[in-house]
């Protein structure tokens, strides 16, 4: 089969009606959830989406690169499954899904996903929104971005009232556009950095 999530050059992928045009467009403290990497085929090489699925207990059941499934053995017994349908690449566990992507032409895509991350926190990004329950010390923190009506571009609160505002159509380049948590790499974050909790 072959890869329709293979492009020639770095795609450009679009989140909450932001174009993201960097190399990890989503990590979760340490943890790439949504990344562009270059890959090697008979074809030569090219680049595509590495996205990591994890059960709710942190427990790594699989790695999607592109349009393939690369299981673990616990992800063997989770019943993931693939769906390859035109112009869209599907990924189920349980006959829930875990997410979507869209090819957008030559080189741009477009995702949704509920994903699950390494300490169990929750992950969810969509045309309209990111957003996410993260937790800490077992306490539960909701933290996110939000693309608001009429077209008001991502708002990302903060305790203390402070927004970021993104117009829709932005676009980011960069090492990473969205940072969700804290990284002990000290990596430049090009776009969005979210830590500490939203009340």
């Amino acid at each position: 089969m072959e890869d329709n999530l293979l492009f020639s050059i770095s795609p450009s992928v679009i989140i909450a009606n932001v174009t993201f045009n960097t190399k990890v467009v989503i990590q979760y403290n340490d943890t790439p959830m949504l990344e562009v990497v270059q890959e090697v085929t008979v074809k030569g090489p090219g680049f595509t989406t590495k996205i990591p699925i994890y059960h709710n207990d942190g427990t790594q059941l699989a790695v999607v690169k592109g349009s393939r499934l690369f299981l673990t053995e616990e992800g063997k017994k989770a019943g993931i499954i693939m769906q390859h349908l035109p112009g869209i690449t599907v990924c189920k566990l349980n006959h829930q899904t875990m997410f979507e992507i869209r090819r957008n032409g030559a080189a741009a895509i477009s995702t949704t996903a509920e994903l699950f991350t390494p300490d169990g926190s929750f992950l969810k990004w969509s045309n309209d929104s990111v957003s996410g329950m993260l937790f800490n010390n077992s306490n539960a923190w909701f933290q996110g971005l939000q693309l608001g009506p009429g077209g008001k571009g991502i708002q990302i609160g903060y305790p203390n009232g402070a927004k970021v505002i993104m117009n829709p159509g932005s676009s980011i380049t960069g090492p990473i556009g969205i940072l969700i948590g804290t990284s002990t790499q000290n990596q430049t974050v090009a776009g969005i950095h979210l830590s500490g909790p939203c009340k």
